[in-house]
């Protein structure tokens, strides 16, 4: 299956960014920036489909990365979200 959407991805680091830079096939479809989800470097209104893979739960101020995301959304966009948790021992079975 051949899809045509362009990716931007996000990462925190400059070691990760050109890691991932470096890493990506040669498609020019891959765009890689250093930012901050709680105050990324992107244009408002610019993203038809933000998705969180398993970072959420790293962010500090995890509130304002969801506003930021819902500021970075397309009108009729949509926004993912996955993420692991695990159950405490400590929390009644």
């Amino acid at each position: 299956m051949l899809f045509r959407c362009t990716v931007l991805r996000e990462e925190f680091g400059a070691e990760s960014v050109r890691h991932a830079h470096d890493a990506a096939p040669e498609s020019g479809r891959a765009h890689f920036v250093q930012g901050d989800a709680e105050n990324p470097p992107l244009q408002t209104g610019a993203f038809n489909a933000p998705v969180y893979e398993c970072s959420i739960s790293l962010f500090m101020n995890k509130a304002l990365a969801v506003a930021e995301t819902a500021r970075l959304l397309k009108l009729g966009g949509r926004f993912g979200l996955s993420d692991v948790t695990i159950k405490p021992r400590w929390v009644a079975r």
